[in-house]
């Protein structure tokens, strides 16, 4: 019963621009080198008008109920950016299931790579026991420069789904500029000889990672 008045009031803010405003906390500091190095822990901190909103648009993640809510609620969090980046963390670390999916393809959309290590903090890869988020994990790795997760992205083009196959494709093209020939749409055995074709070009990567430290 308590969903009516909530859908309303989420149905008038879904008309109201984000306030883009926000007070600045200190979010940089000076690195050895002397350039500035950016701390994974503190953002721009969005003033009062903008954080009602952005915690009114969370409690919306866990009610949409159209993949046009989906797509309306990640432009809108991408939109804002910075200030809120503690919400989605919030949403990864202690989300449900369809919270922690929507927090990660928006942190996979933005690949800003200062959300790495906050992001493997609050979900770290033990911590992973949906298939799904295992996918989303790690496209919002690779897109923010950790490429620790490929094998996953790699198994995913034999899964079930097309279109997680047709993403994991996109991002590991995406991440690698590796033309590997594969269609989603292809037989199981044909898609088969492209995650062969990944396998072995990642092992390839992996010896020469190996040979590089063993020259250093």
């Amino acid at each position: 019963m308590l969903l009516a008045p909530l859908r309303t009031t989420l149905g008038l803010l879904a008309l109201t621009p984000p306030l883009v405003l926000a007070t600045s906390c200190a979010s940089t500091k000076a690195s050895a080198s002397g350039d500035a190095e950016v701390t994974s822990t503190e953002w721009v901190e969005a003033a009062p008008d903008l954080q009602l909103q952005i915690d009114t648009r969370a409690m919306q993640v866990a009610v949409m109920a159209s993949p046009d809510e989906f797509v309306e609620l990640s432009d809108w969090f991408q939109g804002v950016g910075e200030p809120a980046y503690p919400a989605l963390l919030e949403m990864i670390e202690s989300g449900e299931k369809r919270e922690r999916s929507f927090a990660l393809s928006v942190v996979s959309a933005t690949a800003d790579r200062r959300l790495l290590e906050p992001v493997k903090e609050a979900m770290p890869v033990s911590a992973l026991k949906d298939e799904q988020h295992s996918y989303e994990y790690a496209r919002a790795l690779a897109r923010m420069g950790d490429y620790s997760e490929l094998p996953t992205l790699i198994a995913g083009l034999q899964d079930k789904d097309r279109y997680t196959r047709a993403l994991a494709n996109e991002t590991l093209k995406e991440v690698t500029n590796n033309q590997i020939g594969y269609s989603p749409d292809a037989s199981a055995d044909e898609r088969q000889k492209a995650v062969e074709a990944w396998l072995a070009w990642w092992e390839a990567q992996q010896q020469d990672v190996l040979l590089q430290s063993e020259e250093d």
